[in-house]
């Protein structure tokens, strides 16, 4: 009866223990594909007009917070669904040139979904001087 009791009680510490851990407020985001277009990105070039940098991303459109969805820090200038329901993020190229460096660099997409849950994706882009 002695052992019995005495498991009992480790298990009610050890349960009291964990209950007081605090809680992560901050979930870890889900990691989404995604495709930069253009994959080059010309920092010498002068633009004409209203040139974007679009994002395909693997996450349906219908669950995300439209107006997290940030490149590199940079919100995106609009957003909506491709032929297949997923989002689509157009964002300033004078903004995104910005981010780069001669050689390849790494654009990560970050957003939050309706449900609080948050998701990022990383393309590497070659950029060209």
């Amino acid at each position: 009866m002695k052992r019995v009791t005495s498991s009992l009680l480790a298990i009610l510490i050890l349960s009291i223990l964990t209950a007081a851990q605090p809680a992560n407020n901050q979930p870890s985001p889900d990691e989404i594909e995604i495709q930069v277009s253009p994959q080059t990105i010309l920092l010498t070039w002068k633009a004409k007009g209203d040139v974007r940098v679009t994002v395909h991303a693997d996450v349906d459109y219908s669950t995300v917070e439209t107006l997290s969805v940030q490149l590199g820090g940079f919100e995106a200038l609009y957003t909506f669904p491709d032929a297949r329901g997923d989002l689509v993020a157009k964002f300033s190229y004078e903004e995104i040139r910005t981010l780069v460096e001669v050689g390849y660099s790494t654009l990560t997409l970050t957003g939050t979904r309706h449900d609080g849950t948050t998701f990022s994706g990383e393309d590497v882009v070659r950029v060209v001087g």
